[in-house]
């Protein structure tokens, strides 16, 4: 008889899962992907330096004496370098004013310079936004962001004590109005030395105003000749005589007095690049300076008659 055969009672077994190779590559690419996604930088703020500046105030008495001998007053002004050059003139005349007391504030009534040690020893002028840029851009490299500013008057700026004396003055003579013959004969003498006073030649104090083309010139000489012979040279400002191998002569008040006032002449008396025909410059050739005034050649044909 035929056995029909009969079905298992087990189960076959269930297939192994397939590995996931590709879900795990996937896995892998996507974390590479986020481990080289950067976070945005962030830019550090910007930090803002604060320079000192020492500042050397020198009245005009003092000019005519060379720098490190000079006798002022001190004082010091704190700003940061992102100020611009107007800001820094406004506070340099606070401290003018504060410590020379000056009648009139004007920046033109002063020559400004600074030094800073072991980078810019030998002074350099600041006149205009570009030297104070440059004396920013020279600042930054010191290590203690230190420059020290020199401060010159120009002339012998009337100051508010003389003013306020001369008001006294004249508040005394008009209560001595009504004063016996003695006090009297007093103002007749006074009245005669005002009319002397008046005859005088004026001094620089009384002509401030007119003294002004001749400081600007003063101004224009000294940005022009700055000595940079340091160090060898002890003036701080040189004329180069071409003439003579490159020699320095050096520019004493007396010479820029001159110079300058020469310069209000023309051209052909005297320019920023030629000195005046002077006897302070006899040392130049000729041929390099400027024509000699007619009073000057009369005064050398007297001499030669003499």
């Amino acid at each position: 008889m035929e056995q029909i055969p009969v079905p298992s009672q087990h189960k076959a077994p269930n297939p192994e899962p397939k590995p996931r190779h590709k879900q795990a590559k996937k896995g892998a690419y996507i974390q590479a992907l986020a481990d080289t996604v950067q976070e945005p930088i962030q830019k550090p703020e910007a930090v803002i330096l604060t320079i000192t500046y020492n500042i050397s105030l020198f009245p005009a008495a003092e000019m005519r004496k060379d720098l490190k001998k000079r006798r002022g007053q001190g004082t010091y002004l704190k700003l940061t370098a992102n100020e611009p050059f107007n800001t820094f003139k406004a506070q340099l005349l606070v401290k003018i004013d504060n410590k020379m007391k000056p009648a009139t504030i004007s920046f033109d009534n002063y020559i400004v310079s600074f030094t800073i040690p072991r980078l810019s020893p030998s002074p350099l002028a600041i006149t205009n936004q570009k030297d104070y840029d440059e004396l920013i851009a020279r600042v930054k490299k010191a290590k203690d962001l230190t420059a020290t500013v020199y401060v010159q008057e120009m002339q012998n700026v009337k100051k508010q004590k003389e003013i306020q004396s001369g008001k006294e003055n004249d508040s005394a003579t008009s209560d001595g109005s009504d004063s016996d013959s003695s006090d009297n004969d007093g103002k007749k003498k006074r009245k005669r030395k005002d009319k002397q006073k008046k005859t005088r030649a004026p001094k620089a104090s009384d002509i401030d105003e007119s003294n002004q083309p001749v400081n600007k010139n003063i101004r224009d000489l000294h940005n022009q000749w700055i000595c940079h012979k340091k160090p060898g040279c002890e003036s701080e400002f040189c004329f180069v005589n071409p003439a003579d191998g490159g020699s320095h002569i050096p520019l004493t008040f007396p010479r820029l007095e001159c110079w300058a006032s020469a310069i209000l002449k023309g051209p052909a008396t005297a320019t920023l690049e030629k000195p005046p025909n002077h006897s302070h410059f006899s040392m130049v050739p000729e041929e390099l300076l400027g024509q000699q005034s007619v009073l000057a050649l009369r005064h050398q044909q007297l001499d030669k008659q003499a």
